[in-house]
């Protein structure tokens, strides 16, 4: 009997260490993993907008791009038969932006569209045969000038038609793109939902939280329609939050950040408006910034790049201070 106990007990001991040293590995693998997981967590995108005269001396010093992970050329239009021919970017003119990239060590996105450059839109998005023309005469416009992908901008699909459309035209960029290492992204405003399969199609979203009525582009926008976008199924780490280099007074009317600051008197930081006119100052921008990668969003864009000043009062500089804050934090 009393042997009997001995060998049970013996077994029983064997058993739980057993357990224990698996368990034991289980906990390792779950850390490994673990590591593994933040170790591949991208770091954030700092996208920059760039009209390409803007890139005429001196208006613009590439030293002066500093944190900017994706430069993006604006901007090409869609024509009425899809395609758009080759020499719309000229050598010159994409050169001027290979050399900030170059200097930034930054991918180039080439733009397609925007506010004024979206009438061929639903006809070519609505149109197979006109998609295809589009979209191979995009890829050799990548493939000749060096851009790293295309950012679409069209401003705005009227129905649920012209977002199907828009949704396909998408979906069939990236099949192609995507097996050349090629990005598709695209520029989408706060109220409009494009759809799960768009969302699901691209490798970013540019939010354009700005423009709403005044006083626009405040942080409690930011924070409704960063919410609302992921209530509509675009994954939050896609999202890039849209933050203005300018600012907008009661009568819609526009004006740099640059041109706003330079006139006032007792400038202040934390500063929201000046002669009537609201924007988004450099505490409000690193405070986005802080915000935007706390919430586990891709990063933030920037509209646009030439709009801001040098020095202290740089908000590209209050971009970088963002980053660097939420890094010390971690």
């Amino acid at each position: 009997m009393r042997d009997r106990w001995a060998s049970c007990c013996w077994l029983w001991f064997v058993g739980l260490c057993g357990w224990l040293l698996t368990a034991g590995c289980y906990a390792e693998d779950e850390l490994l993993v673990e590591s593994e997981t933040q170790a591949r967590k991208p770091a954030p995108v700092v996208v920059g907008y760039l009209p390409s005269h803007r890139l005429e001396r001196p208006r613009f010093d590439a030293e002066r791009l500093g944190p900017v992970t994706d430069l993006v050329y604006f901007s090409v239009e869609v024509t009425q038969a899809g395609a758009i021919p080759l020499d719309t970017v000229d050598a010159e003119s994409a050169e001027r932006f290979v050399a900030p990239k170059e200097a930034a060590d930054c991918r180039l996105l080439l733009c397609v569209g925007g506010w004024g450059r979206s009438e061929h839109f639903p006809a070519v998005a609505g149109d197979q045969d006109k998609r295809r023309a589009l979209i191979e005469s995009l890829l050799k416009l990548c493939e000749r000038h060096g851009f790293d992908g295309v950012d679409y901008d069209w401003e705005h699909p009227k129905d649920k038609e012209q977002l199907d459309a828009y949704a396909t035209l998408i979906e069939e960029t990236a099949a192609v793109f995507r097996p050349k290492g090629l990005l598709v992204t695209v520029a989408q405003a706060g109220w409009q939902d494009l759809g799960k399969h768009a969302y699901k199609a691209l490798d970013r979203v540019h939010l354009m939280c700005y423009d709403q009525p005044f006083p626009h582009a405040t942080m409690e926008h930011a924070r409704e329609e960063v919410a609302r976008l992921i209530d509509w199924g675009c994954p939050p780490e896609k999202i890039a939050l849209g933050v203005p280099f300018y600012g907008r007074n009661k009568e819609r009317k526009a004006r740099s950040y640059a041109a706003l600051v330079r006139g006032a008197s007792g400038w202040d930081p934390a500063l929201d408006s000046i002669d009537g006119y609201a924007f988004n100052g450099p505490d409000t921008i690193e405070a986005k910034t802080r915000f935007a990668i706390e919430s586990g969003l891709a990063g933030v864009m920037i509209w646009e790049l030439s709009h801001d000043l040098p020095g202290e009062r740089s908000l590209l500089g209050a971009v970088a201070r963002g980053l660097e804050r939420k890094q010390a934090n971690e």
